[in-house]
């Protein structure tokens, strides 16, 4: 028995250390994410907010995600952040030609090639398939 303790906490203890090791995805703190976010955008003939509806229904959204919807500043904000760490977000809002709208996305800079890989196929896509769909 006292072999299986030591051998249990040995692996504990590996364990922990390899999580320590492993490259962290996301950016902690709000002001550190929007400075060094990846930046791109979408634009789409859509209203800003049927835009961001579109997107609420078809994308797989994650834990800790949402959409907010703002109408006194015209815009609505995707949001995908928890416990103070910041990963991505979508930022919906009229098109400064004043027809249509724009989606402005910002991904944390760190994401590893899976992780951009997720977000192009559950969300991005969305995005992109809402900017030009009539419904």
């Amino acid at each position: 028995m006292k072999n299986f303790a030591k051998i249990a906490l040995a692996a504990a203890a590996a364990s922990a250390l390899a999580a320590c090791s492993a490259p962290r995805v996301g950016i902690e703190g709000h002001a550190d994410f929007e400075a060094s976010a990846r930046v791109e955008t979408v634009a789409s003939a859509k209203p800003y907010f049927d835009y961001a509806r579109c997107f609420e229904r078809t994308a797989r959204l994650l834990p800790f995600s949402n959409v907010r919807y703002f109408a006194e500043r015209q815009e609505a904000v995707y949001e995908l952040q928890g416990y103070g760490w910041w990963f991505e977000t979508i930022r919906f809002a009229p098109a400064s030609a004043g027809v249509g709208s724009v989606a402005e996305v910002k991904m944390a800079h760190n994401y590893s090639a899976k992780w951009e890989a997720d977000f192009r196929k559950a969300r991005y896509a969305a995005l992109t398939q809402c900017a030009g769909d009539a419904s």
